[in-house]
């Protein structure tokens, strides 16, 4: 009887033995798993924070060259202006040289004022 007892005993201390081992397997085995599932969520929040970063730094570039046309264009403008300026000047100067040179020509068909000489005997 005392060595049943005995071993009984020894059988609800390795019985005991082997439930804390599971509960720590299992424990350890929880551990791991939301240690992964915390680095999974890491790793997916620093994709989203470098693709937000490609993605700002994309919109930078694409402002820094819609700045850097629109000062472009400024620099140009008055350039652009001076030129059409010019073009025009010379629209206007080359249309009053036609009109000098048609009336020149007796380009329009019109009658010029004519000067009259008489053959009279003045009465100087």
């Amino acid at each position: 009887p005392a060595m049943r007892a005995e071993l009984r005993r020894m059988a609800l201390q390795e019985a005991a033995v082997l439930e804390r081992l599971a509960e720590e397997k299992r424990s350890i085995e929880e551990a791991f798993v939301e240690a992964e599932r915390r680095e999974t969520d890491q790793r997916a929040e620093r994709r989203r924070q470098q693709e937000a970063a490609a993605a700002s730094l994309a919109e930078l570039d694409r402002l820094r060259e819609e700045r850097a046309r629109q000062q472009r264009a400024a620099k140009d403008a008055p350039q652009e202006d001076l030129l059409q300026a010019q073009a025009k000047k010379d629209k206007e100067s080359a249309r009053v040289a036609e009109t000098r040179r048609a009336e020149v020509l007796n380009a329009g068909g019109q009658k010029r004022a004519a000067l009259s000489f008489s053959m009279k005997k003045s009465l100087i």
